[in-house]
């Protein structure tokens, strides 16, 4: 196979490209060199950007789904949340509040 992507895997280079294959598709190529003893070999994976778009195409109905029904969650918790007052329990946010510490008497022990 006579290709830029094999030369370029030879001389130790890794990487992804869109090329030409040998067919004349357009494919996503991912080119590595692999040693074994005292030899390179050129590694490749190709896949062709058709069948990349199809596949991308029968996932988005479920992405569409699952972002859709995130984005509803924080329209709800936004509208749940607007004109309430947050619980505030003992001392200010700054941390500036006196903290009983372990041991005091908080009560009757059981």
């Amino acid at each position: 196979m006579d290709c830029y992507v094999v030369d370029a895997a030879l001389a130790g280079e890794e990487g992804v490209e869109v090329i030409e294959d040998y067919r004349g598709a357009l494919v996503m190529s991912a080119y590595t060199a692999v040693s074994v003893g005292e030899h390179r070999w050129a590694l490749l994976a190709d896949i062709e950007v058709n069948e990349l778009n199809r596949g991308a195409a029968a996932e988005r109905p479920g992405m569409t789904g699952l972002l859709s029904l995130f984005y509803g969650l924080c329209l709800w918790s936004v509208w749940y949340w607007r004109g309430r007052d947050l619980p505030v329990t003992g001392g200010s946010l700054a941390g500036d509040a006196a903290v009983p510490a372990l041991g005091d008497d908080a009560g009757p022990a059981a």
